[in-house]
């Protein structure tokens, strides 16, 4: 037989009831540990922390050592200023921080690899004395620029390569001969 019980959470911006198996509070453990874990990272003094999420140090203790947790505001500047994931710290899932970092690392090299691919193609455009059409130059323009129209033009490519084989490679055999 399963034994709930409601009790009364207090974090900084009121108290909160919370429904409870046994008696332990299964979202909220943990999060006192995740936020000093996150401030040993930041090298941050727990009053240094405080005064940088807007609270008096009272009010961080106790959420560091899961008396309260944190309110909103306070989780909105965690993810925001230090790109902390809200799963990771009020849930413990997932990685500390939130991917779109990497991404943008990633989405920079893919601009780096276009405009080696332009600098090739403009070599051998002088090389064989050609131009490319004037749509052709735009779309390389706007993928130089727009690193998802890049990523989503390649993606388009390899498709189509996998769906039309036959088309591809009697097209390639054509051109080595």
């Amino acid at each position: 037989m399963k034994f709930w019980y409601n009790c009364n959470l207090k974090n900084d911006a009121g108290v909160v009831n919370v429904r409870t198996y046994k008696g332990k509070i299964k979202t909220l453990d943990g999060i006192g540990k995740r936020l000093r874990l996150l401030r040993k990272q930041l090298n941050y003094s727990a009053q240094e922390m405080a005064a940088r999420l807007g609270l008096n140090y009272n009010s961080y203790y106790k959420n560091e050592n899961s008396e309260t947790y944190p309110g909103i505001n306070t989780l909105y500047q965690l993810s925001e200023a230090h790109d902390i994931s809200i799963d990771w710290l009020m849930f413990g899932k997932g990685p500390m921080y939130c991917q779109e970092k990497g991404r943008e690392k990633e989405l920079a090299e893919l601009g780096k690899e276009l405009e080696l691919m332009r600098e090739k193609l403009r070599e051998q455009e002088e090389k064989a004395g050609i131009r490319f059409r004037p749509e052709l130059q735009e779309l390389l323009e706007h993928m130089e620029r727009i690193p998802l129209l890049y990523h989503e033009v390649l993606v388009y490519f390899q498709r189509f390569k996998v769906e039309n084989s036959e088309l591809v490679e009697a097209s390639m055999s054509r051109e080595q001969s």
